[in-house]
């Protein structure tokens, strides 16, 4: 079986010649334009553009300015994020974008994007954000500055945890969870054993807001760990993760 995350069109042709030959392809996060998998086993990244921007919406009571961060243009993860926010801000005319940008998914380059977005636009009222680990650049550009740090969305990552406890930042974390990828490799197992599957296996997830934080965030573990993990607190240490 071949298990494969695709970022991009280029993966089409190497899935289609593997499928010819009677592999069964799983996908394990995002799309791609053929037919030729089993199955793919992904969280609805629709559903969750739609929660974070709605969630942000609900912040601002349905009216101020935002601004948008998405990771790496054309990725489906963050197209389908995007597209579903944006649909969601449709929706309430009193919600301004202020700027769209793209982030490659960097605590570097998002700390450099939102420095340069601060000085442009000082009075940010939200910021819909697809992913905690550009978050953790926005929070240290907005502590740096001496700045008040506006509601955010974000994903259940233990560094962005970390930067949010600390400075008090208003969030909801909503991504993939960290078991995600064992549910791809249970797919292609059970494809092996001739169980059928579905076209779409939709990962569940945890939802919460910094209300919860005292549920998820790991202190003791490392910023890398995304949560809440599956994992026994040995296999954790064993792994560097805690």
């Amino acid at each position: 079986a071949l298990i494969v995350t695709p970022l991009g069109s280029a993966v089409k042709a190497p899935i289609e010649r593997a499928a010819s030959q009677g592999i069964p392809v799983i996908l394990c996060t995002g799309q791609v334009d053929t037919d030729s998998y089993v199955t793919c086993v992904d969280r609805d990244n629709t559903l969750n553009g739609t929660l974070m921007a709605e969630w942000v919406a609900d912040q601002i009571n349905r009216r101020g300015d935002i601004i948008m961060l998405s990771g790496i243009p054309g990725v489906p993860t963050a197209v389908d994020r995007l597209a579903a926010a944006r649909k969601v801000f449709k929706k309430y005319p009193d919600i301004n974008i202020l700027s769209h940008e793209y982030t490659n998914w960097s605590p570097t380059e998002g700390k450099k994007i939102m420095e340069s977005l601060l000085v442009k636009f000082p009075n940010v009222d939200a910021i819909w954000s697809d992913s905690g680990i550009q978050d953790i650049g926005v929070i240290q550009a907005y502590t740096e500055a001496g700045e008040q740090i506006p509601p955010m969305s974000s994903e259940p990552l233990n560094g962005f945890l970390r930067l949010a406890e600390e400075n008090d930042v208003p969030f909801a974390a909503i991504g993939y969870p960290p078991y995600h990828s064992e549910r791809c490799l249970q797919a292609a197992i059970d494809t092996l054993h001739g169980e059928p599957q579905p076209r779409f296996i939709n990962v569940d997830a945890a939802v919460f807001t910094d209300q919860d934080i005292g549920q998820y965030f790991e202190p003791q573990c490392s910023d890398d760990l995304w949560v809440p993990s599956e994992l026994p607190t040995a296999k954790l240490e064993e792994l560097k993760l805690c």
